[in-house]
């Protein structure tokens, strides 16, 4: 029974995520909020932050057997994983502005609105020209990298669960981006993987 809760508090983790970012509701606290909103995107990761802790933390006061004993081949795995994470997440850095993910650029720039990119056009270079969606990949990558040192049943169910999360909410921004670039976006998915970078040995 424990493990369906501990799904249910990362589904329910999931679903305020998503909707917190929904046009209606953003646009709800546009309106109410005005200039104020430019908080918003700080709260709304200090929220995530606290409640992804939280939920962490009550995983782990259930006692849990290790799935399988970590050996130096997944410690190996581990290293690899994370090592990769980090390279796409630096990479990305050059075409998303971190500054604007995280709610600080809207302080100091006193400007409520804005997306991660750092520039409103569409963009196909760096890390870009191999994966669509290369700090999403990282994320996934990162979570495996961390489950694999102890992985409990509570962990394995975390990391899948937020897994098909992002994947799901990569297909949905994926929508997004061919709803605002159209056809140039189109071609781009052709010739670049969304997440793992497997359309390159194509060549």
């Amino acid at each position: 029974m424990k493990y369906f809760f501990i799904a249910f508090l990362w589904s329910l983790w999931c679903f305020f995520h998503s909707f917190l970012i929904t046009p209606s509701i953003t646009n709800y606290f546009k309106r109410k909020l005005k200039n104020r909103y430019k908080y918003v995107r700080l709260f709304y990761n200090f929220f995530a932050l606290v409640s992804f802790i939280s939920i962490r933390l009550y995983a782990s006061l259930f006692k849990e057997e290790i799935l399988f004993n970590p050996n130096v081949y997944t410690h190996i795995l581990q290293i690899v994983l994370f090592g990769v994470a980090m390279l796409f997440f630096v990479m990305g850095t050059k075409n998303y502005d971190i500054k604007q993910f995280l709610g600080i650029r809207q302080l100091k720039q006193n400007n409520p609105s804005g997306g991660i990119g750092q520039s409103g056009s569409f963009k196909q270079t760096g890390i870009l020209r191999y994966t669509r969606h290369p700090w999403y990949l990282a994320t996934i990558l990162i979570l495996w990298a961390v489950g694999l040192n102890g992985l409990v049943m509570s962990k394995l169910i975390m990391n899948s669960i937020l897994s098909v999360y992002v994947i799901i909410g990569t297909i949905l921004e994926e929508k997004k981006l061919v709803s605002e670039f159209g056809d140039i976006y189109r071609e781009y998915q052709k010739k670049v993987s969304m997440l793992i970078p497997y359309k390159i040995f194509r060549k």
